[in-house]
């Protein structure tokens, strides 16, 4: 057994690390799998809703797009949300259900 004194920001980063790993041997990744697993249950991270996520998104576009930098402060505000929250998408009213895609959204399907 190990045990790790780690701040917040590298347990987000240790665990985002793990996702969708994918490994040659099998015996490596069921470790991967293993720890992907204990590393999602151990780890959570706060959620925003898709629609807070997109208009934080939109706000950084409109304060930095006289300045030429929306582009790149745009993708610099999406890679931070997406470290420090996982981001769910809204209640479908017609199912009742919340789909979580987690901080990486679709990347990690």
């Amino acid at each position: 057994m190990i045990t790790l004194d780690l701040t917040k920001e590298e347990a987000f980063m240790l665990r985002d690390l793990t996702i969708g790993t994918d490994l040659g041997y099998e015996w490596l990744q069921e470790i991967a799998d293993s720890l992907e697993e204990k590393l999602g249950e151990a780890i959570k991270k706060p959620q925003m809703k898709r629609s807070e996520f997109n208009r934080q998104i939109s706000d950084t576009k409109t304060r930095w797009e006289n300045k030429g930098l929306a582009t790149s402060m745009m993708l610099a505000k999406e890679a931070e949300l997406k470290f420090y929250y996982d981001i769910v998408e809204e209640n479908d009213e017609n199912t009742g259900t919340t789909d979580g895609l987690g901080g990486r959204t679709c990347e990690k399907f």
